[in-house]
């Protein structure tokens, strides 16, 4: 069975250090990346949410650090009002 699993990005994803502005990230917490790395691998669907980024620097930031990521910020699956969590 594949499940869909979401990872908020500040503090999870990436380190963090208190707000420094939209476009600032700090560095992969590999454990977290290893586990959606291995998530992927089985066949689950992986979103990130971010409240403080864009989903465009959301996109180059996996991209950079070769994280498989399915959605960010929404479940397409699942509708959701404007401005929640999306539903994992």
């Amino acid at each position: 069975m594949t499940r869909t699993y979401a990872f908020d990005f500040d503090g999870v994803i990436a380190q963090y250090q208190g707000y420094q502005g939209q476009d600032v990230a700090g560095e992969p917490n590999q454990h977290i990346v290893n586990t959606i790395r291995e998530l992927k691998k089985r066949g689950h669907t992986i979103i990130v949410y971010a409240s403080q980024h864009s989903n465009e620097f959301l996109r180059d930031y996996v991209k950079k650090y070769n994280i498989p990521v399915d959605h960010f910020n929404e479940n397409p699956t699942v509708d959701v009002p404007a401005g929640r969590k999306p539903v994992a």
